[in-house]
This record gives C-alpha cells, sequence and structure tokens, in this order.
C-alpha cells in the first residue's frame, strides 16, 4: 500500500510545551479504514499527536456487516429480519479479507509514525463501524478521520455517512481530513456567534496555537458595526490565548449555498491550512445531516475541517 507523500502539518515548536490557559488535547483517535482520505487522517492524526503530545489511538474497525447475511423478507408483521452469521467457506472469505486489510493498515500505520515520537498504539476492533467509533469517541478529546470512506465512489466528493455520524454523536471535536489535505497555513473561523461555533472555538483555538497561525474570523452581516459586534467577545477570547488573528465583516445576505460558497473562496484566499466550524443545521427541525452552509464547507474544502456539534 503506498500512502503518498505526508500532508500534514509541520512542527512549530518543541512537543508537550502547554501554554498557560489552553484547553488541553491529550489524547486522539484516528479512525481507519484503508481508504486514500483514512490514510491521510492517520497522517495528521500523527503529527498532531506529536506536537501536542497527545496520546494516539488508530483503531481500525471490522464491519461487522460483513460477517453476516440478512433475510430478503420479513415476517407478517413487517418486523426487520435478524443478521444470520455467516458460515463455512463464505465465512472463511471474509475472514481472510478481513486479515487482509489489517496487515495493510498495520503497515500504513507503522510507516505513519516511523520517525515521529508517539505514543500510542494500532487497536483492531469487531462491530458495527458508526456505533464502534462514536463508543471509542468518548475515551479521546479529539477524533481525527478522512472525509470518505472505503468502498464510496471514488468520483464523489460528499462526506461519508460515518464522518456524518461522528460529527453528530461523538461529543468531541472531530477534524475531517480530505484525500491530499495540506495541513499547513492560516486557520479560517467563519463566525457568526452561534451556538455550535462558540463550541468548536475552544479545541480549535488550542490547534491554531500549537499551529502558531493566525486565525482569520470570518462573519457576515447586515453592516460593520453589527458584524464588529459580533466578532467581539472572540477579539478577547482569542487575545487571551495569545492568538494573532484578523476580523473579516462582508456585507449583505445570502443564500446558505453562496454563504458556504464565501467561506471556501475565502478559504482558497488566504491559502488556509484549517477550517473550524460549527456543525449545527439551521432549520427549525434538526436535520441528522450536517446544515447545508457547513455541508457545502465539508464537501468542497481542500484542506481539513475541525466541527462540532
Amino acid at each position: 500500500m503506498t500512502a503518498g507523500p505526508p500532508a500534514v502539518p509541520t512542527p512549530t515548536r518543541a512537543t508537550g510545551q502547554q501554554q498557560k490557559g489552553e484547553p488541553m488535547i491529550k489524547s486522539i483517535l484516528a479512525a481507519l479504514d484503508g481508504s486514500e482520505e483514512s490514510i491521510a487522517g492517520l497522517r495528521q492524526a500523527v503529527s498532531w499527536a506529536e506536537r501536542l503530545d497527545a496520546e494516539l489511538r488508530a483503531v481500525y474497525v471490522q464491519d461487522q456487516r460483513r460477517f453476516v447475511t440478512f433475510p430478503t423478507y420479513s415476517d407478517s408483521e413487517g418486523a426487520v429480519p435478524k443478521a444470520i452469521p455467516l458460515q463455512g467457506a463464505a465465512l472463511a472469505e471474509a475472514e481472510a479479507e478481513a486479515a487482509k486489510e489489517e496487515a495493510e493498515l498495520r503497515a500504513a500505520y507503522a510507516q505513519a509514525v516511523k520517525g515521529h515520537t508517539v505514543r500510542g498504539e494500532m487497536t483492531v476492533l469487531r462491530g458495527w463501524v458508526e456505533s464502534t467509533l462514536v463508543r471509542e469517541a468518548h475515551a479521546v478529546d479529539l477524533v481525527v478521520l478522512g472525509k470518505r470512506g472505503r468502498g464510496l465512489d471514488a468520483s464523489g466528493t460528499d462526506a461519508g455517512p460515518t464522518t456524518e455520524t461522528l460529527i453528530h454523536e461523538a461529543l468531541r471535536p472531530v477534524l475531517v481530513v480530505p484525500a491530499g489535505a495540506a495541513g499547513n497555513g492560516r486557520v479560517l473561523l467563519p463566525f457568526d456567534g452561534s451556538r455550535g461555533v462558540q463550541r468548536v472555538v475552544v479545541p480549535g483555538v488550542r490547534l491554531a496555537a500549537a499551529m502558531q497561525a493566525t486565525v482569520t474570523v470570518l462573519t457576515l452581516a447586515d453592516s460593520k458595526a453589527q458584524g464588529d459586534d459580533i466578532q467581539a467577545p472572540l477579539r478577547a477570547y482569542l487575545k487571551s490565548h495569545g492568538v494573532q488573528a484578523d476580523f473579516r465583516v462582508l456585507q449583505g445576505r445570502d443564500t446558505e449555498r453562496r454563504t458556504g460558497q464565501l467561506v471556501l473562496e475565502m478559504a482558497d484566499e488566504i491559502q488556509a491550512g484549517l477550517i473550524m466550524m460549527g456543525a449545527f443545521s439551521v432549520g427549525p427541525i434538526k436535520e441528522f445531516f450536517v446544515g447545508s452552509v457547513t455541508r457545502t464547507v465539508l464537501n468542497g474544502a481542500h484542506c481539513p475541517v475541525l466541527m462540532m456539534s
């Protein structure tokens, strides 16, 4: 398996240095499935674990669906049929495929940590992928995974279902990594003062401080005065953490989709190495998927996106 050139943040200070007032990130979960995106996420996780002196937990979940079959019928009451474990040759084939993937991932993990000072290990689990990863996420401070998992159409750009599930259910900040992501540059923070974005500010500032990166805060408002007022508490917060920032206000209301495009255009303009934003949907009824602005940014960004719902 070829992992390709690393696309990770370059450490800028000695590991383990904790500046006063910075929120702690001491454990990181890297979710693996063998896809190009998950390997890119692993490289990001290794770099962050090193620079934050955090423990790395790389987890490969062997999907339980591969080892069962489902009847094509339901009973007269419409009950969902139960999974039936594979037997004989079918089970042996599924086990062999899983063992091959495990060997490939262990080799990729060894390559990713080579030359890095990282505490941690790779663990192989078996279960339903989403629920297993959500459970594992509750034991760490930060989750890192690829935007799209193994088996999805290679021509697609939308985030995969496992990624969407973790954003909503992990209860931790989730760093979503696209294939070929660059991890150096400014940090872009689209900020409207909402509850969702306020949640991601705390871990995001920790990462920005570790990158020694300037944060560009982007706010869309009806007027410059309104935008400045929305940004005022954040100015004080970033200053208290010693994070350099510049603040920009774009005036005028726009559609949600166009707002997402404006964020992507700003990310390209400043050559962002990280975007951090909230993941709440915006409608009166909460969707399972992230809101349209967040989805547009998540699907279109060329750099990692830090999200928290």
